[in-house]
């Protein structure tokens, strides 16, 4: 590579671009695609569930490449998929237009981490309604559902200004026009809301889920992570087929509590859930219990 193009190279891409492009040219790898050891992982779920501190906990590790918000975004993207799941589904012009402009927004990255000779990972919630289609085009694709207490993703929702003109709403995904709650949805609150959303998003990665071979998938809570359980956490590097990073830095990236939410003064009443549309309530309800989750203020 002569001068110039070095100069560009610097001048157009990251430093973690940079690194991969070099370390690409060392490595030499002949990786064509992703298998069961160089994986290819996605991690689902609802956001504020320790996505951001599941990428630093994977980056350690030597055998992948391990991202949580990676560019271009995918927010409007993943909705979209959501809403339109029947027509993508059915293997139409639609459905094709959709996987070739998910191939242009991440190929890049699969192939410097193949090039690289690692495997790759993806933390951000942006993926989890293209679940499917990622697992169409990489059949090797491995899945986590991250999952999260309620009322700890809710409260952080409800700090953040979720549905409450946060400038990303328009990207979260609401009831279907076939939904039971589609008809009230305006009158919702806030609240209301973001109780629908954690239920519907982990009610709809639990079906994926259920779609796939028990080797591709792995649910894993929060919870779990956060107290840095170490059987656990060895379960998870043994599902991804990679060595655990040494206790010592593991410990270090569990501790930074990375995007750990510290504004805002939401806190819920005695009565929050009984004041809540009974609907969305049950709804919250059935899909909490499922996960084994208790609703009480005691809980946040």
């Amino acid at each position: 590579m002569s001068l110039s193009e070095t100069l560009e190279k610097l001048r157009d891409n990251s430093p973690r671009s940079i690194y991969h492009f070099i370390l690409s040219k060392i490595a030499k790898s002949n990786l064509q695609r992703f298998d069961q050891d160089t994986p290819c992982i996605f991690v689902l779920s609802t956001g504020r569930t320790g996505t951001e501190t599941l990428a630093h906990l994977l980056d350690l590790s030597r055998d992948l490449f391990a991202y949580h918000e990676p560019t271009p975004y995918l927010y409007p993207l993943s909705k979209i998929a959501y809403e339109q799941e029947s027509q993508i589904k059915d293997g139409s012009d639609y459905g094709r237009l959709f996987t070739s402009s998910l191939k242009s927004m991440r190929e890049g990255l699969w192939n410097e981490s193949l090039s690289c000779g690692r495997g790759y990972a993806e933390t951000s919630p942006q993926v989890t309604f293209l679940a499917s289609l990622l697992g169409k085009m990489i059949p090797e694709a491995r899945f986590i559902h991250l999952v999260r207490h309620p009322m700890h993703v809710i409260r952080s929702g409800m700090r953040r200004g979720w549905f409450s003109g946060h400038p990303y709403d328009e990207y979260r995904i609401t009831p279907k026009l076939d939904s039971p709650f589609a008809e009230n949805w305006l009158n919702y609150s806030a609240l209301e809301k973001n109780a629908w959303l954690w239920a519907e998003t982990n009610h709809w990665i639990s079906n994926f889920i259920q779609t796939l071979p028990v080797n591709l998938s792995f649910t894993l809570s929060s919870e779990s992570i956060f107290r840095n359980d170490e059987r656990l956490i060895q379960m998870l590097f043994d599902f991804l087929h990679i060595i655990k990073p040494s206790a010592n830095s593991i410990r270090g990236a569990i501790a930074r509590k990375y995007n750990r939410q510290e504004s805002g003064d939401f806190q819920f009443e005695p009565d929050w859930l009984d004041s809540m549309d009974h609907d969305v309530s049950k709804f919250l309800r059935d899909i909490s219990g499922h996960f084994e989750y208790e609703l009480t203020p005691n809980n946040t």
